[in-house]
């Protein structure tokens, strides 16, 4: 997941170079391509129905569109927060694995506690929310990227009904850093918009 505001930095940092005239091709490539197993009911909000959380579950499970066969990244040098932490805060995976480090092996990763990081974060999104709440719209990379952009050309297509529903949902919903706990409750079947407020629930208990 991207926000938008990290968006909004990654193409201020690459303004004026064909990098991101490549990751915005990239990206509408990926948010346009027909698959037929996949729901188009627009954008939604709020509770996903059970349907689309699975398209979700499966989307989230596939290949990032800007990471090479050779496992290089087109977005290494602006990739978002949850890139940084992949890893480190939650298990490793194949998809898009980092150097193993001292005494670890494939099969024993070490992570760390992402508490104090998290909080740090929630300050910056109490921040974002007093500025412009706007910042803090998230989904897939390809999404928000796009949105970001090119929103004419993304309202566009919404309009167009071009995007499955499931490649864009949760582009008006609060998610920050995927913890393992989220992860954990992804897994089990909770929908994704109740597993993007964890992080604010469990710091109001």
């Amino acid at each position: 997941m991207w926000t938008t505001i990290e968006a909004i930095h990654a193409i201020s940092v690459l303004s004026g170079r064909a990098k991101i005239a490549k990751m915005t091709s990239i990206a509408e490539g990926w948010l346009v391509e027909r698959d037929t197993s996949l729901s188009y009911n627009g954008m939604i909000t709020g509770l996903v129905p059970a349907k689309i959380t699975e398209e979700w579950r499966r989307v989230s499970r596939s290949r990032c569109p800007f990471l090479a066969y050779d496992k290089s990244c087109l977005v290494h040098e602006v990739r978002p927060l949850v890139c940084q932490a992949y890893g480190v805060t939650v298990d490793s995976s194949e998809i898009c694995p980092r150097k193993l480090g001292y005494n670890e092996t494939k099969s024993q990763v070490m992570t760390v506690d992402g508490t104090p990081l998290r909080e740090e974060i929630l300050k910056f999104k109490d921040y974002c929310r007093s500025k412009e709440p706007a910042w803090l719209k998230s989904s897939f990379v390809s999404s928000v990227l796009y949105r970001a952009a090119k929103p004419d050309k993304f309202t566009e297509l919404l309009g167009r009904n071009s995007i499955p529903s499931a490649r864009i949902i949760g582009i008006d919903i609060d998610v920050n850093l995927m913890w393992q706990p989220q992860l954990d409750e992804l897994k089990k079947g909770m929908s994704p918009d109740m597993v993007a407020s964890l992080n604010d629930r469990r710091r109001t208990r």
